[in-house]
């Protein structure tokens, strides 16, 4: 899904429903050209498959910004996640057809489902938001720059044309103008800049928007221009009825540090008609001496100030978290803000700790994985953290790597890179952390994503388990396994890279072990994670199995084809005489010319029509299907055959298709889910794979 699916993702189920099954909410109007850089992304922690059903809600006819819109069904589609994992997707893949924007909801008969959206160019601003909460009394915690609000009506019976009431708010709590009045049909929505909505008024004193219906709201708002630039940032609508009276900002910094300098903004709105003074207090990471400050807010009052500003800081860099405490409801938010580069992310209060919290994805590469818990009981936590794929196997724990167990003192927090607590994620795009305290003791915590190559941050929610919902992280002795070998024909001395689960870490913990003509020549990795690992073929190497062994534990073989140089595969001699007829003898000739997967579909059985691409073709368990593969060299004519590896997939025959090959596949309902390679080879032995051409849901 490229690296946009891959960052993409947590979710938690609206107030007023049931854990019997989860309806998640994500009330932006996304418009249609952003379908395609927009990630969704819902994680499966339950012990059975959870079939969704993904609706984009829009107006029978055109939509403009700011108008209201009808909930007329646009498009939708039905996906599996698998249990204890899953799906990532973009917008566009969801909604291929969808000829205009809309808002998106997520449902399933299965409890406890999570997820999580983010979108933007990720080259200059990305960010998003988890499921946003129900309530009738919404608030907008940010209003500053350009403020986009996106507001939709969750219900589904009622008046036709129901109104939502808008107000702004200074803060002193007055209202700066004449609240405004909107219709949002029945599973409609809205959407319209803060200066459009309320167009008459300096929006420099605005410090929050509060809206109020007869019916259930969902919110979400996009600001840009706050503190810098370029940079976006994603907050949703707070129901105000949730709020509490203490707020507990997990990451807060300041000042200069290797060359950059931050700036944090904190938020705090007293929702109470009384007057209330607050207390802030700001605790160093390093345990020293807090600092505590009190402001007093009007009814309905905010403020919003700086750490400096606050607790008196100079430039030198300060590093720790932040509790707001009052004696009535109040709410708020953060937000993070590199000076220098212009990188900036606002961050909800989380509403309450948590002993077990998911993370619902992983960003590496290019890109890295920010988190930080906060323990703010007297007592010290025992946390253990896991880092699992996609398909629910796992990177990296406390089993096998020592830094993902450790103590979290009272009143403490720790923020760290993934990678530097669980080093195979720095590689790894997709899958989700699983973040549980082995004694009970629950701890905040949230999570962020940036980019190694441009000035982007974006916060990634963290949420708990669903009452009553126990998960259990996978261990690291599961069987050792490959999965695919790429390339499937390689040189000596060349590098291939070995897909599966099971491998050890680091390195040094596995040996791959080729065939060769005296027996077996043994190599260790150049890399490895649980899932991944690259080796160099030894010069002894020729065409024959080729394993992993990790301890005292080996994987089934998988076949290399050697060479010594490109296209040149290493057998046993045979020596051809005049007049002598050898047999049982394998000819090599090499190919006429290219022979290369360029896209890969699919379709139901029968069909004319495929959508092809070169993101993976999506198979059903318990489901036939057709794939088509398309390339250079790729024909009916060249007798091009189509294996898909591993276990519990049948290729029941093949057909022609223009530029390449249809063929028909069955996938054993208990079939593993996860990635597979295709392979195509021709009739002359020629082949050539696509890792992860196929995904097993």
């Amino acid at each position: 899904m490229k690296i946009i699916r891959n960052i993409a993702l947590g979710i938690l189920a609206l107030p007023g429903t049931t854990w019997a099954q989860s309806t998640l909410v994500f009330p932006r109007i996304y418009p249609l050209a952003e379908l395609k850089t927009t990630g969704f992304a819902v994680v499966n922690p339950g012990a059975t498959n959870a079939n969704v059903l993904f609706t984009l809600y829009k107006p029978v006819s055109g939509y403009t910004s700011g108008s209201g819109i009808s909930g007329t069904i646009l498009a939708d589609s039905r996906w599996v996640v698998p249990s204890k994992g899953q799906l990532a997707k973009l917008g566009s893949e969801l909604f291929p057809d969808a000829p205009a924007a809309g808002w998106v909801e997520v449902t399933s008969t299965v409890s406890g489902l999570q997820g999580f959206w983010i979108g933007g160019d990720f080259v200059a601003y990305a960010d998003g938001a988890d499921a946003a909460s129900s309530g009738s009394d919404l608030i907008f915690p940010l209003v500053a720059g350009k403020t986009e609000l996106n507001i939709t009506n969750l219900g589904r019976s009622g008046s036709l044309i129901p109104n939502v009431i808008f107000r702004l708010v200074g803060s002193d709590g007055m209202d700066l103008t004449t609240p405004a009045s909107r219709s949002v049909h029945l599973r409609g929505a809205y959407q319209a800049q803060a200066s459009d909505l309320f167009p008459d008024v300096d929006l420099a004193k605005a410090m929050y928007i509060r809206a109020t219906a007869p019916f259930p709201l969902a919110g979400t708002e996009v600001v840009r221009g706050f503190l810098v630039n370029t940079e976006s940032a994603v907050l949703n609508a707070v129901a105000a009825s949730s709020a509490g009276n203490t707020l507990n900002f997990v990451q807060a910094i300041s000042g200069t540090f290797s060359g950059a300098s931050y700036t944090t903004v904190v938020g705090v709105i007293n929702l109470g008609s009384t007057a209330q003074t607050v207390t802030i207090t700001f605790n160093p990471e390093s345990g020293g001496k807090s600092v505590t400050v009190q402001r007093s807010l009007a009814p309905k009052g905010a403020l919003r100030e700086t750490l400096q500003d606050l607790f008196g800081f100079s430039t030198d860099f300060q590093n720790g978290w932040v509790q707001v405490s009052a004696q009535f409801a109040i709410t708020g938010f953060i937000t993070y803000a590199n000076m220098t580069t212009g990188a900036m992310a606002a961050v909800p209060a989380p509403t309450k700790p948590q002993t077990n919290m998911l993370l619902d994805q992983i960003a590496g590469g290019t890109w890295y994985t920010g988190i930080a818990l906060l323990n703010t009981s007297t007592t010290d936590a025992n946390v253990e953290v896991f880092a699992l794929t996609p398909g629910g196997t796992l990177i990296g724990g406390p089993a096998n790597v020592s830094g993902a167990a450790f103590t979290l003192p009272g009143g403490r927090k720790i923020a760290k890179v993934l990678s530097e607590i669980i080093p195979a994620t720095a590689a790894q795009n997709g899958g989700f952390l699983y973040v549980r305290t082995t004694n009970d003791v629950p701890l905040y915590g949230i999570g962020l994503f940036g980019s190694n190559l441009s000035p982007v941050l974006s916060n990634v929610a963290t949420s708990g388990l669903a009452p009553g919902l126990l998960y259990t992280p996978p261990s690291p002795s599961d069987p050792v396994k490959i999965t695919s070998i790429y390339p499937t024909r390689a040189s000596r001395g060349s590098t291939v890279t070995l897909s599966g689960n099971g491998f050890g870490f680091p390195e040094s913990n596995n040996t791959v072990v080729f065939a060769t003509t005296t027996g077996t020549a043994e190599a260790v990795p150049a890399t490895a994670s649980l899932t991944t690992m690259t080796v160099v073929v030894p010069d002894t190497a020729i065409t024959g199995a080729v394993f992993v062994r990790t301890g005292a534990r080996d994987s089934p073989p998988v076949i290399l084809e050697v060479t010594t140089r490109d296209l040149t595969i290493i057998q046993n001699p045979v020596v051809l005489l005049e007049g002598k007829v050898t047999e049982n003898a394998d000819i090599y000739v090499a190919p006429g010319g290219v022979l290369q997967v360029l896209a890969i579909g699919v379709a139901n059985v029968g069909s004319t029509m495929f959508y092809v691409g070169p993101s993976p073709a999506d198979l059903q368990r318990g489901q036939t299907r057709d794939i088509v593969v398309v390339g250079p060299g790729i024909s009916t004519a060249l007798r091009s055959t189509v294996t898909i590896l591993g276990s519990g997939v049948t290729v029941l025959g093949s057909g022609t298709f223009q530029n390449g090959v249809i063929a028909t596949v069955k996938v054993d309902a208990g079939a593993e889910a996860g990635p597979r390679t295709v392979l195509v080879t021709n009739s002359n032995l020629d082949s050539v794979s696509m890792p992860g051409g196929v995904f097993i849901r």
